[in-house]
């Protein structure tokens, strides 16, 4: 378990590639939800409860070009409701009661073990480069709990006070932290902590695989699993040096 589990990371590039796998989760989110609020999964199996359904369909329409209420003049006024139904959407997901279903029928979880595919080398990614990936969602994951246990200002949507109006901050950290934070519970970041301390142990128990590999027929050479076929780069080298005489 971390000792600082909201401390920054040194790195602030760090924070920009955390905050962009939700992003990802969102936008996968956004596409695999069935486009009918009464159809509950979709063809991979992954269970989206009508609460989250109601609220994704509610996001779709408003992003639709020409589709906003008359009401809605004002453009901050627009993106304030639109803030609060993707947080009330990110709160559903991490809020989940995960005792009564398998780990991969949920959102979070199912698009997790798809960043755990590599597609270039048709494989699964090892525990070296798939760890990062845990750790970024469990980042976020903490803040935005955090969020919904002591919000800075009111949310109505969700019917949250603003930490200034809650009656004990401590009991409802502890609450809120044993509930949905800790490893052992039926939540996805409990099951994310389990998955992210078995590949830590991975990690310690083999040897870091090489960052470059060459294919079979060496014409690839793959970097951090990206494939840069050897005929491109020479094709590239060529029309630099022509560029460079032609100037």
């Amino acid at each position: 378990m971390s000792k600082r589990p909201f401390q920054l990371p040194q790195n602030t590039q760090t924070i920009s590639k955390y905050s962009g796998l939700w992003e990802y989760f969102v936008c996968y989110a956004m596409r695999t939800t069935p486009l009918d609020v009464d159809e509950e999964e979709i063809a991979t199996g992954v269970y989206f409860p009508m609460r989250q359904r109601i609220v994704i369909y509610k996001i779709r329409e408003m992003l639709k070009t020409g589709c906003l209420d008359d009401e809605y003049t004002d453009e901050s006024e627009r993106d304030q409701e639109l803030t609060e139904a993707l947080i009330h959407f990110c709160w559903m997901v991490l809020l989940q009661n995960m005792e009564r279903e398998t780990v991969y029928r949920f959102p979070l979880m199912y698009f997790l073990a798809i960043m755990g595919i590599d597609s270039a080398a048709e494989a699964l990614r090892h525990s070296f480069v798939y760890t990062p990936y845990l750790a970024g969602v469990l980042w976020v994951n903490r803040l935005l709990i955090l969020e919904y246990a002591l919000p800075l200002r009111a949310w109505p949507v969700t019917k949250l006070v603003a930490r200034a109006d809650v009656t004990s901050v401590r009991a409802r950290v502890k609450e809120i932290r044993e509930k949905r934070l800790c490893e052992g519970f039926f939540s996805p970041t409990s099951f994310i902590l389990g998955q992210l301390a078995y590949g830590k142990m991975l990690n310690r128990t083999y040897t870091a695989q090489s960052n470059i590999h060459w294919s079979e027929d060496f014409q690839t050479l793959f970097f951090k699993g990206r494939p840069v076929e050897i005929r491109k780069l020479q094709n590239f080298g060529s029309a630099v040096v022509a560029e460079a005489r032609a100037a």
